[in-house]
């Protein structure tokens, strides 16, 4: 990069002016060295369509799928309508989803997308097209991380040249075909820097007032990582939506490869190998044990605290929960001798977790390799989420020990170990949360209604 003394004051203001952020270095002698990467460009048949219809074209960058253009959308993916604030005024007041086009000026929203504040970003109504969503500030450190780090990531997803941005346009290379454009922002009142700096939206807050977002600058090819500060989640940003993860077989580890099993009720179920064990890639839906016994149905709440026997429910006590995330069992139906899995299968001791726990490298980001990624199922921010091990997790929530409370759908999973803890009336569980990364373990009643995942014998 250029010294900064050769940019000049105005260079020095906007970097000042702009947010809170990690400013990568990059001057000569101090930059990163550069990683050679492959990506796949955007060809004419990579594209998605929003509600609206308009057309974006895709890039695949390592094992993401990004839009290569910024969003236009103006209603919300069940149909209802973002809504269009011009008086600039109004901006800092909101609390509700909002756009507009820099300087309101529809040929800006035509050639740089719209801006949009938070509000329109987080609301569940979801502003990207199906299958697709605003991307974690954990997505956006994949990516910078696989362009070869802040330093110099920026170069490799700006558009080239000064049509759009301004000189110099440092290290502007295109190589990944993002096409990343200087759209500029809304703040207290003020359109700023359009054609010096892009900015974009993450879907994760920083603190109450203010959401991560990230920076490409025209005096730089490092990548700006922070807060925005004006006024916070009412600033007017870009947004760029990135594909729901789902992994295929070619996207797999060595380590890593799929199959299917069948139980005595005739369900059948993805599985995975993750290192030397074979896993359910989906939850139980099992109602008999391997014998051919039922396992009792149990909707009751006065009823099911009491049960000394094995017994199973749906969330809520609704079908269409069970199918989608497997059935909740409690722990005595886990150790009936008369087995709840399939043949050659079992219910995974506190050991067996632990060793796949380890495998992934450990509790602190296990947990986003084991979920499923996106918002489909799982409540913002979902967390590191990437399911590169195809475990598929899903987040069931749980009906706790005294029978009347379903509770933390869309927030946490738990799934019981074959393992008692300490207490007899205790068995140990692990568990995921949309909110972190890392997975937990702990103790907890037999009476409950947990998720189960079955290993391979």
């Amino acid at each position: 990069m250029k010294n900064l003394k050769t940019i000049g004051i105005i260079g020095i203001i906007l970097f000042l002016s702009v947010s809170i952020f990690a400013f990568p270095t990059t001057k000569k002698g101090n930059a990163q060295p550069k990683k050679q990467v492959t990506t796949k460009k955007t060809t004419s048949s990579n594209t998605v369509t929003d509600i609206d219809g308009n057309v974006y074209k895709t890039v695949k960058i390592g094992n993401q799928v990004w839009m290569a253009e910024n969003l236009k959308v103006t209603h919300y993916q069940n149909g209802n309508v973002i809504d269009n604030v011009t008086r600039n005024d109004e901006w800092k007041n909101l609390s509700a989803g909002a756009w507009c086009d820099y300087n309101n000026s529809s040929s800006n929203g035509n050639n740089y997308g719209h801006l949009y504040n938070w509000y329109a970003v987080s609301d569940n109504r979801n502003i990207a097209p199906k299958g697709w969503h605003v991307p974690t500030d954990e997505e956006w450190k994949i990516l910078t991380n696989y362009l070869g780090g802040e330093n110099v990531a920026g170069g490799k997803l700006k558009q080239t040249g000064m049509n759009n941005w301004a000189s110099p346009n440092e290290g502007a290379t295109n190589e990944t075909g993002f096409s990343a454009l200087p759209g500029g922002y809304l703040a207290k009142g003020m359109f700023k820097f359009v054609g010096n700096n892009g900015h974009w939206w993450s879907s994760n807050e920083s603190c109450t007032s203010n959401a991560w977002i990230r920076i490409l600058y025209f005096f730089s090819c490092g990548v700006g990582m922070g807060m925005n500060y004006d006024t916070g989640k009412t600033d007017g940003l870009s947004v760029r939506c990135i594909r729901d993860y789902t992994m295929n077989v070619q996207e797999k580890t060595d380590n890593t490869s799929t199959g299917i099993i069948s139980d005595i009720d005739g369900n059948t179920y993805k599985t995975v190998t993750i290192g030397t064990q074979t896993w359910m890639a989906e939850n139980m839906r099992t109602t008999r044990y391997r014998n051919g016994d039922d396992i009792i149905n149990v909707t009751s709440s006065d009823t099911w605290p009491k049960l000394i026997i094995g017994a199973w429910c749906d969330y809520d006590n609704l079908p269409a929960n069970g199918y989608k995330y497997g059935h909740l069992y409690n722990w005595c139906a886990v150790s009936d001798n008369r087995n709840i899995a399939p043949v050659g299968w079992h219910v995974p001791s506190d050991a067996e977790w632990t060793t796949l726990i380890n495998y992934l490298g450990g509790k602190d980001v296990a947990g986003g390799k084991l979920k499923e990624a996106g918002m489909k199922n799982w409540k913002r921010p979902n967390k590191g989420a990437t399911n590169e091990t195809g475990f598929s997790a899903l987040p069931c929530g749980i009906r706790d020990f005294n029978g009347k409370l379903f509770s933390y759908e869309g927030v946490f999973t738990y799934w019981w170990s074959s393992s008692e803890c300490c207490s007899a009336s205790g068995a140990i569980h692990w568990s995921l949360s949309s909110s972190f990364s890392f997975v937990d373990s702990n103790g907890t009643k037999k009476m409950d209604g947990l998720s189960v995942r079955c290993i391979k014998d």
